[in-house]
């Protein structure tokens, strides 16, 4: 019997709703991205509940809007 893996990472873009961390959670994948309206959000999954990340822990180069922000503004 061949089981199929979760994928490494999701990606989901939000127009006119959120789908709720536990969908993902369930399928165990380990890295969410979330684009909205505040830009970019890393969830990366510890201890079975994810957790939101600045960066990718895995190889993405890509960091959340909560870190490019603080960059914009000036605030450390």
């Amino acid at each position: 019997m061949s089981v199929d893996l979760p994928p490494n990472l999701a990606i989901k873009i939000y127009l006119t709703y959120r789908t709720q961390l536990d969908n993902y959670q369930v399928l165990g994948i380990p890295e969410l991205w979330r684009y909205a309206r505040r830009g970019l959000q890393i969830n990366v999954l510890q201890a079975e509940q994810y957790i939101e990340s600045e960066v990718s822990p895995n190889r993405f180069t890509w960091k959340s809007a909560r870190t490019s922000q603080k960059k914009h503004s000036g605030r450390p």
